[in-house]
């Protein structure tokens, strides 16, 4: 272990942490752990990978960033990120160069248990740097599902790890049961829940309508229209519900490579695709006309936009044994269904609307827990034990 910086660093942390995360640039809430952890005053090397076809989304810089910095070479071409062992060798010299050049961290966090967690894994190996490690559901769906290699993989990397995290309590149990008993009590002593928290803009908004005064049922959808998200199951909800007799208007916010497919379609009910929208006060004002977000993905690491929802008050649909399942029990502010069941969706639907202002202030009630000061104290509780 690196024993002198680990000792030095014990008693003072904040301290040096080098992240791993080749998903630095597809989701917004990395960027804010970074940010937020700067302004505790952490030293943070970021390693941010990215294609040749990629780059950073709009607004993503480090400008504003006192002790952290970004490195995101363009560093696959497109068909290399489907070669797991040609990648993971281009991050793991990737991660000593830069190593290298911003000294030896005293914590390594690699925000994926595969791709990312094998690299920690073997700068451990080499120079006793402690690591902790994220799992989320694109380790389960590409590698822990489908290998029983990478699941002994996996084993190594967490048996060795100084902690890992996930999103949601129903990815804390699902990941457990890829595993053999055996190795239960190693999973059960490393892992914690540590959930993605919701801008603070939000919570400073919160806001709770009166009940609806109108039949008509707004659903609203927000996210990536792909066939994960599936928006789709949210239209054929709201078709059984129209052919139940309810009146419904659907919301679709986000864009994909479903989009156009999806507009084309004739629907026996009022549709808006509103596409993309990075404007909080124009998403705010869905939120707030809508009376039930209902978000149904197929694999779900967590979900903020069930909290931005919750924020207005507004209950949710979600997904059975998927992120944002398992917090709270079911029936607090909405009702966890099968991605693949449109009739069960519309019937957590009907329910919603049958006690509103039950659900309603209860997502409103509860949407503080999802707040970032939350899960920072969390991650900073992780990282004063791993430094130990």
């Amino acid at each position: 272990m690196n024993t002198a910086s680990v000792t030095a660093q014990t008693a003072t942390v904040p301290c040096h942490i080098f992240h791993i995360n080749t998903y630095y640039y597809s989701n917004q809430i990395h960027q804010t752990i970074v940010k937020l952890l700067d302004k505790k005053g952490y030293r943070q090397t970021i390693l941010a990978p990215i294609s040749e076809r990629t780059g950073p989304r709009k607004g993503m810089s480090d400008a504003k960033l006192r002790q952290a910095h970004i490195h995101n070479p363009r560093a696959f071409r497109y068909l290399e990120r489907y070669l797991w062992p040609l990648k993971t060798r281009k991050i793991q010299r990737m991660f000593e160069a830069l190593q290298a050049e911003r000294g030896r961290p005293d914590l390594v966090c690699a925000h994926t248990l595969i791709s990312n967690g094998v690299v920690a894994w073997l700068n451990w190996r080499k120079t006793g740097t402690p690591y902790v490690v994220a799992v989320r559901s694109s380790d389960v769906k590409t590698f822990l599902k489908p290998s029983g290699l990478f699941r002994r993989l996996a084993m190594a990397i967490i048996r060795d790890s100084a902690g890992l995290y996930t999103m949601s309590p129903a990815y804390e149990k699902s990941v457990r049961t890829l595993f053999p008993e055996t190795f239960h009590p190693i999973y059960n002593q490393k892992i914690q829940v540590i959930p993605n928290g919701a801008d603070d803009f939000w919570f400073e908004n919160r806001h709770l309508s009166a009940p609806p005064d109108s039949s008509r049922v707004e659903l609203l959808f927000v996210g990536q229209l792909d066939d994960n998200k599936n928006a789709e199951g949210v239209l054929k909800a709201a078709a059984q519900l129209v052919s139940a007799g309810t009146e419904v208007r659907v919301t679709i916010v986000g864009d994909g490579p479903r989009s156009a497919q999806l507009a084309e379609h004739a629907y026996p009910f009022e549709v808006r695709f509103e596409g993309f929208v990075s404007d909080t006060e124009t998403l705010l004002s869905y939120y707030r006309n809508a009376h039930v977000l209902v978000v149904p993905s197929h694999i779900e690491t967590f979900g903020v936009a069930y909290v931005e929802a919750m924020s207005q008050g507004v209950p949710v649909v979600y997904t059975r044994n998927q992120g944002f399942d398992g917090f709270f029990p079911d029936g607090t502010y909405g009702h966890a269904v099968s991605a693949n069941d449109p009739g069960e969706m519309a019937s957590a639907i009907l329910k919603i609307m049958d006690n509103y202002a039950h659900y309603a202030q209860n997502a409103y009630e509860h949407a503080p827990h999802f707040g970032w000061k939350s899960s920072i104290d969390k991650f900073e509780a992780l990282f004063r034990e791993a430094v130990r």
